[in-house]
């Protein structure tokens, strides 16, 4: 069974959620927790975009049969 998991993706998505994490425990040592959360949603865009586009290129296949 193929997995469609993307280890580039889980990375990204770890170090968003390590960076939020962190910038609420201490807001002097990591000022910038806002920016995991767009890296989160950046992660997210390019993993939703690239099922988007699989899954329109499977019902066009389907429909040219």
């Amino acid at each position: 069974m193929k997995s469609d998991r993307r280890i580039d993706i889980d990375v990204l998505r770890a170090i968003s959620v390590i960076s939020v994490i962190i910038f609420h425990l201490d807001n002097r040592f990591f000022s910038l927790g806002y920016l995991g959360v767009d890296i989160f949603i950046f992660g997210n865009s390019l993993f939703n975009s690239k099922n988007y586009f699989s899954t329109i290129n499977r019902i066009r296949k389907n429909i040219n049969q």
